[in-house]
């Protein structure tokens, strides 16, 4: 399933979206414990979280809120301290909650950090290009991989995740925002 904000839609049409989109979790998978949103670095992924949370009276848990104190790694998953995003995620089920987890290169945390899969749904946020239907990272994704592309090394590991994994082909749910 597809949802898109556009720029012409009011603060209650975007609202009344992600609701269709908690509404269609809820139903098509019922007590899911993990929703898992993945995408590119300021797609929209922690806006989007914060208003499932509330919508599904579900925790929230960052990836971007548990890196290393030493940041000397050039790839984004190796920034992070992946036995705090596992116990956050675990701490949250325990206590019989919901947990959105959301951050870039997602199913690559998920899976270096040995959370359970066995019940999440993954949402793909895509930024939408303002003047056109264009997937704004997309274009990276393509210019990458023709090699007319030198990202710097953060920026890299993120692409070569999105051409390796292809999350955004993945995903149970797609949101797009409009830049």
């Amino acid at each position: 399933m597809s949802l898109q904000n556009t720029q012409s839609r009011n603060v209650a049409a975007i609202v009344h979206e992600i609701s269709a989109l908690a509404e269609r979790i809820r139903d098509s998978y019922g007590d899911v414990q993990i929703i898992g949103i993945d995408g590119f670095m300021t797609a929209g992924k922690t806006t989007l979280a914060k208003c499932l949370s509330k919508l599904l009276d579900a925790d929230i848990v960052s990836t971007d809120d548990h890196g290393k104190p030493k940041r000397n790694d050039n790839g984004y998953v190796e920034r992070l301290d992946l036995t705090r995003i596992k116990n956050s995620v675990e701490k949250s089920i325990r206590a019989g909650r919901r947990v959105i987890l959301e951050g870039v290169c997602l199913r690559l945390v998920i899976a270096d950090s040995a959370i359970s899969t066995d019940s999440t749904v993954h949402v793909y946020v895509k930024k939408i290009s303002k003047n056109s239907d264009i997937w704004y990272d997309g274009e990276e994704i393509e210019d990458f991989q023709r090699g007319d592309l030198t990202p710097p090394p953060l920026s890299l590991s993120i692409l070569r995740y999105h051409v390796k994994v292809r999350p955004h082909e993945l995903a149970n749910f797609e949101y797009r925002w409009r830049e």
